[in-house]
Parts: C-alpha cells; sequence; structure tokens
C-alpha cells in the first residue's frame, strides 16, 4: 500500500510539473511500453509547445513513424499526455488547473485492424470553485464509436 501511494505521488508531482511550466516553448516527454500489445516496446515522444502538443509515435509493428498535433482544447490547457497504468491506453489531458477550470481528457487505445490511434473515451466537466481544498468536481464520460485519430475533431 505504501508502494502504491508513493508511486502516485511521484506521478502526480511529474504531471503537475507539466501543469505549471506554460512558460517554456517545448517540454519533451516520452512514454515508452508495449502498446500494441505485441510484445515490442514501441515510443509515444510529445513536446508541449504554446498552441498544443506535438506528438509522435513509433509503431514496431508497422516499422513506421506517426505524426500528430493537438490543439490545445482551451486557453488555459496544460496538455500533457501519459499512459493510464495497467492499460495499452493514453490519456492526453488539456485540462484547466484552476478552481473552477474545465476537465477535457481524451483517451486513446492503439487498434491494430486500423494501424492507428482511436478516440475511445472523452473525460469532461468542470472543478468547483471551492476554497476549502477539497476536490469537488462533476465529471461527464463518452465512449466513441469509429476512429476518431489523435488530433482530429469530431465529426
Amino acid at each position: 500500500m505504501k508502494l502504491q501511494y508513493l508511486v502516485f505521488a511521484i506521478l502526480l508531482m511529474f504531471r503537475l510539473s507539466f501543469v505549471h511550466a506554460d512558460d517554456l516553448p517545448l517540454q519533451k516527454n516520452v512514454l515508452v511500453g508495449d502498446f500494441e500489445g505485441t510484445g515490442l516496446s514501441s515510443q509515444l515522444i510529445s513536446e508541449k509547445r504554446s498552441d498544443g502538443l506535438d506528438v509522435s509515435y513509433f509503431s514496431p509493428s508497422l516499422r513506421r513513424s506517426f505524426h500528430y498535433f493537438i490543439a490545445k482544447f482551451d486557453e488555459c490547457s496544460s496538455m500533457v499526455i501519459y499512459a493510464i497504468p495497467r492499460t495499452r491506453n493514453v490519456a492526453i489531458d488539456g485540462s484547466c488547473s484552476s478552481q473552477g477550470g474545465q476537465i477535457f481528457t481524451n483517451v486513446y487505445q492503439w487498434k491494430p485492424k486500423l494501424s492507428n490511434w482511436c478516440l475511445i473515451r472523452e473525460v469532461t466537466g468542470e472543478r468547483a470553485d471551492d476554497t476549502s481544498g477539497r476536490p469537488k468536481v462533476s465529471n461527464s464520460v463518452s465512449h466513441t464509436t469509429g476512429c476518431i485519430l489523435i488530433g482530429e475533431s469530431r465529426p
């Protein structure tokens, strides 16, 4: 239990370091994992820009690189990508970190039949304007159909 808490605290600090670093021109983030479920490690490399997030992915099964750009979801979007533990999914989080800020998180999964990353869930909501320090949020989770690629808009 203590180890899980420590890992969670470290990951939270890592994520917060990206949320408060909007003044830097570029920030690289490298995620390594078996995202395709083939037993081969692949890499997702993201670079934070003032207007969004550049993402590059190398597929070891296809031996091909993919490039995506995700525009900021809102003017205060933090724009960070992270792997969701114990899954092959990644989340692109463009939430606003302030009180009353909007929550925008898109969850993607590599789809072997389509040879690409597809949106599987959208999490939206709003943080409460609560000054007590207790987080109160309202979230809505939408599941998607078809394949909306990273950076594409919904039809």
